[in-house]
């Protein structure tokens, strides 16, 4: 019983420790408990408290003392009076940190403070100065590397809006709300939509729905189901399946495509094509009416690449050689023309040199067909290693007969 007492009034009577500016504060739990683990040299319960304050004093130094960040005391007279060894680096191998520093310790509150060393490198800090009655204690966290950081990154934005700026292809993101983040000048130009209304970051439907007003993008034919028809458009995307060519109501042609970003985000890239679809046009229409000048042509024509494919042919090497190289599924090269011509010959030795030179310059030869025909075969180089062959078909000699007067008698000359 009397262990218990004992045990009682000592836990009451250390409820209030002294602390260091002479306050009385609760102690904890562990405080407590590790009375009764000190030392048994130590016996009277003044020797306890002062023991553990010492202890408590040594670790809170120690722990101070090794933080990686700088930190100091300054009494009321404006000097510091502690601090700890990041803060000795710091002053040591920066001369005019300690300068910055203590001006920037007379005013409570959170600052940063930029100094520079000299090897040229820039020092960043922020500084939390806290006043505790006369005393004033501060801590400084270097923040060097997030400003660099940052620095990076604004250079980087910078360096890709004039990127982009310059850009003939017009630039839309979508962040993952669906709120339009970032756009270019040649976006305005494409859409026709005002800076006011690109600036308020509309979201993707509305950003359509504009499209659709100022009739930069094909009229639905069905307008109830233009909601759905966004709503997959949107959706592929996200998916990067996106990729279609918007004939406009002008004449232009737009070519619009959509590419999933990170975090959600959505790119939608506009292209005007409408000069390489008006070439495109104009390259099908020259080539559609080269083929019909090679169609009217007496002789058979097939022309051959560098590579040996057969590229043109006209109406007359067709019906001549029965061979529609259209019908094909893969390329036709020349040996495949060669073997072909050869199985209708009545001599194919006459091909031999063609086989073995088939790029000889102005080889020619008379080709006897197993169905009586004579053709004449003509092969000539063109440019960039290309040839012609031309087939000149012979007509067919019909023996006129010689009439008399007697039936019986007639012949043929």
């Amino acid at each position: 019983m009397a262990i218990f007492f004992g045990i009682s009034a000592a836990l009451i009577c250390s409820y209030f420790i002294l602390a260091g500016n002479g306050r009385a504060c609760a102690p904890t739990w562990k405080s407590l408990t590790s009375m009764y683990v000190l030392p048994r040299s130590v016996g009277s319960f003044a020797k306890r408290r002062q023991y553990q304050a010492e202890a408590e004093l040594s670790t809170l130094r120690l722990m101070h003392g090794t933080a990686p960040h700088p930190a100091w005391h300054i009494d009321p007279a404006g000097h510091i009076s502690w601090q700890n060894q990041a803060y000795d680096r710091l002053v040591t191998d920066v001369e005019k940190a300690a300068k910055h520093l203590q001006d920037i310790s007379k005013d409570p509150g959170r600052h940063r403070v930029t100094w520079s060393a000299p090897d040229g490198t820039n020092h960043c800090y922020t500084v939390d100065v806290n006043s505790a009655g006369r005393y004033t204690t501060c801590h400084a966290t270097c923040i060097t590397s997030q400003v660099n950081a940052e620095e990076a990154l604004r250079n980087l934005v910078q360096t890709l809006t004039k990127t982009f700026a310059h850009l003939s292809t017009g630039l839309a993101i979508f962040n993952r709300a669906g709120q339009l983040s970032l756009f270019n000048p040649a976006l305005l130009d494409l859409t026709g939509l005002s800076p006011t209304f690109l600036s308020a970051k509309p979201h993707l439907r509305s950003f359509f729905d504009a499209l659709r007003e100022n009739r930069r993008m094909p009229e639905p034919k069905h307008y109830q189901n233009w909601r759905q028809q966004i709503s997959r458009v949107i959706k592929d995307a996200a998916d990067g399946q996106y990729q279609e060519t918007w004939t406009l109501e002008d004449g232009r042609t737009y070519s619009v495509s959509g590419r999933p970003h990170p975090d959600g985000a959505t790119a939608f890239l506009i292209k005007d094509i409408s000069d390489e679809i008006a070439l495109t046009r104009h390259l099908r229409a020259e080539t559609a009416l080269h083929q019909q000048i090679l169609d009217k042509m007496d002789q058979g024509i097939a022309v051959f690449s560098a590579t040996g494919v057969l590229l043109l042919s006209n109406i007359a090497y067709r019906r001549l050689w029965k061979h529609d190289p259209d019908t094909a599924l893969a390329s036709v090269t020349l040996r495949d023309c060669l073997t072909l011509w050869k199985a209708q010959l009545s001599t194919p030795e006459a091909l031999a040199t063609l086989q073995n030179d088939p790029v000889a310059d102005n080889w020619s030869c008379e080709l006897s067909l197993k169905r009586g025909l004579t053709v004449t075969c003509r092969i000539e180089e063109l440019g960039d290693n290309a040839m012609i062959a031309r087939f000149h078909q012979h007509p067919v000699l019909e023996h006129p007969v010689l009439e008399t007067s007697n039936p019986a008698t007639a012949f043929r000359v």
